[in-house]
Order: C-alpha cells, then sequence, then structure tokens
C-alpha cells in the first residue's frame, strides 16, 4: 500500500487518507439535502374564507428534513380536480419563499433552511361549504406528493 508523507513528515498510508476523505464528505453532505422527502401538511382553523396549511419536509420514517426544496402546490377541488383560480386561490404566508405568483389556484413554493413552508388556500366566493384537497409536490430531487385535505364550512 502507498504511503504519503504529511507536512509533519509522519507517513500516512493511502487507505487511511481516503477513509478520512469519505467520512469528511459524508459529515458535510449532511444527507437532507439529498434525502427523498415528503411534504406533511397540517391544516389551521378556517378565518375569514381561509386556511393555513403548515407545511414541513419529512423522510419515509417521518423525520423532519433540514433542507430548503422547491414545492409545487395546487388547490384542487372537491372532485380533486385542479380548481379554478377565480373559486380558490393560494399563497405563500409564513416560513418560505414565493417563487411564482400568488392568488392562483398553482403556487411554487420554496421551504425554508428547515424544510418548513406555510401555504393559505381562500374560498374567493366566501361560500363554499366542503372538503378540497391541497396538492404539494416536491420539485427538487426525490420526493412523493401529499394531499391535505380542507374543510370549507
Amino acid at each position: 500500500m502507498a504511503t504519503k508523507e504529511n507536512l509533519n513528515g509522519t507517513s500516512v498510508s493511502g487507505a487511511h487518507i481516503g477513509g478520512q476523505a469519505s467520512r469528511r464528505l459524508a459529515a458535510s453532505v449532511k444527507d437532507d439535502a439529498l434525502t427523498p422527502c415528503v411534504p406533511a401538511g397540517t391544516a389551521g382553523a378556517e378565518a375569514a374564507n381561509a386556511i393555513p396549511v403548515d407545511l414541513q419536509l419529512v423522510d419515509a420514517d417521518g423525520k423532519a428534513l433540514k433542507s430548503s426544496r422547491r414545492l409545487l402546490c395546487q388547490a384542487l377541488d372537491a372532485d380533486m380536480e385542479p380548481a379554478a383560480a377565480a373559486a380558490l386561490t393560494l399563497a405563500e404566508t409564513g416560513d418560505g419563499d414565493e417563487v411564482s405568483t400568488s392568488a392562483r389556484a398553482g403556487l411554487l413554493i420554496t421551504t425554508s433552511a428547515a424544510g418548513k413552508a406555510q401555504v393559505t388556500m381562500t374560498d374567493v366566493s366566501g361560500t363554499l361549504a366542503a372538503t378540497v384537497y391541497l396538492k404539494v409536490s416536491p420539485v427538487d430531487g426525490l420526493g412523493a406528493p401529499a394531499l391535505v385535505p380542507l374543510t370549507f364550512a
């Protein structure tokens, strides 16, 4: 096995150098940015014809991921069809950043570095009495979409 001399004159084997490098790389990557994710959503209470949804990226085991990712959010009607912007609109209202324009039935957002975001769905007419859905799909990397039911009364 080949050896290399350190700056201080001591010898280190190639296997030792490679092992240190791979451990440093694994520690620096902190797999959250590469881990497949599912956006978990928790709906809040309806107020002024709007329902906020807190989102947290989680892995397959339900462990929160500390990673910023882009998410495509879509408002679906009671029949799970894409909603018209005249009926339901979305806006990013908390953690995270809005990438596309709000007040539409579809929205592209970026989660915070902690993997969190908040999206609010609004019933434009104020007369909806049904359960509708927020579909949230990861855009960056691997992941699976999530459906969050929202009941307007």
